[in-house]
């Protein structure tokens, strides 16, 4: 399990000259919100502000040296684990006072002009104008200040939002809501739910399986009545990239399994909403005898 989440970050494909080439993609090619691409990009300060500490480590202080290492050793374990930018925030600073340092000391031993200043200081102006870009378009202020409704401005941010809603609007409290394969969106979900149930297994370990899809079909349907607060009758499903292709497989292999999960989510049930990414379905009670687990 940690290893297939770990490798849900910065790429799956990591080979030794992967590794050896994440500073540049950190700095280079991170994208927002993109899992495969570190969820943030860092900029190039911290790329220029170590080849810095790199030329001048000898020549360092103690603590600097200490800085240097100890950041470059965050960086190490963070390399070997989720590749998410927020979590190799504990380093940055050290690093920064590690470069910071490497620079004075390359400047006041006369190794290089003060031109160097420039060296970091416009690579953190072009950060700063990224960051500033970012917030005027995300615009918070709008909601901050009440110029903006708060639930447009969660619809205009979050893409599942107005599934919350109609979720809010139109399904009973008691109502049982099957979250697949999503990540933490609960945040604005306020129904009882049960989260992470990945259809995944259903399609690929059973894929050849005569009448696999039926019994699970009930189960399915019959989820929620171990759960008093449960509805057996109504159990809206969200959909949210279930990865069942397998590149390995026959393409005829992967059609089958798309085909049983198409047939899952459509027949004998009411699709509330759909679109390209989501989609919300009911499911029909199931028969008395189907049994109680998924």
């Amino acid at each position: 399990m940690l290893v297939g989440f770990n490798a849900l970050y910065g790429g799956t494909h990591k080979g030794p000259v992967d590794y050896l080439l994440t500073p540049f993609s950190l700095s280079l090619t991170g994208q927002r919100e993109v899992a495969a691409a570190y969820e943030g990009v860092l900029g190039v300060s911290f790329l220029v502000g170590a080849a810095l500490v790199v030329w001048a480590f000898t020549r360092l202080d103690t603590e600097l040296k200490i800085a240097a290492v100890a950041g470059g050793a965050f960086f190490i374990w963070w390399l070997v684990s989720a590749q998410v930018l927020r979590y190799l925030l504990p380093a940055l600073p050290l690093l920064a006072v590690a470069s910071a340092g490497a620079g004075a000391v390359l400047t006041t031993s006369g190794a290089v002009g003060r031109s160097l200043r420039w060296a970091l200081a416009a690579p953190v102006m072009a950060g700063e104008i990224v960051i500033v870009a970012w917030f005027a378009g995300d615009n918070p202020l709008l909601a901050m200040t009440g110029a903006e409704p708060r639930a447009a401005y969660l619809e205009r941010r979050l893409d599942y939002y107005s599934y919350y809603r109609l979720i809010h609007d139109s399904l009973p409290a008691s109502a049982k809501i099957w979250l697949v394969d999503v990540r933490r969106d609960t945040y604005h979900l306020e129904r009882p739910y049960v989260g992470r149930l990945p259809l995944r297994g259903l399609h690929v370990a059973e894929v050849d399986r005569v009448g696999a899809l039926r019994p699970r079909r009930a189960a399915a349907r019959a989820f929620g009545r171990d759960h008093p607060r449960a509805d057996p009758s109504r159990h809206p499903v969200r959909l949210r990239a279930v990865a069942l292709v397998d590149d390995r497989a026959p393409q005829t292999e992967n059609l089958a399994r798309l085909e049983r999960l198409r047939s899952f989510l459509a027949d004998g049930t009411r699709v509330i909403r759909a679109d390209r990414q989501f989609a919300l379905v009911e499911l029909a009670p199931g028969p008395a005898q189907a049994p109680p687990v998924l």
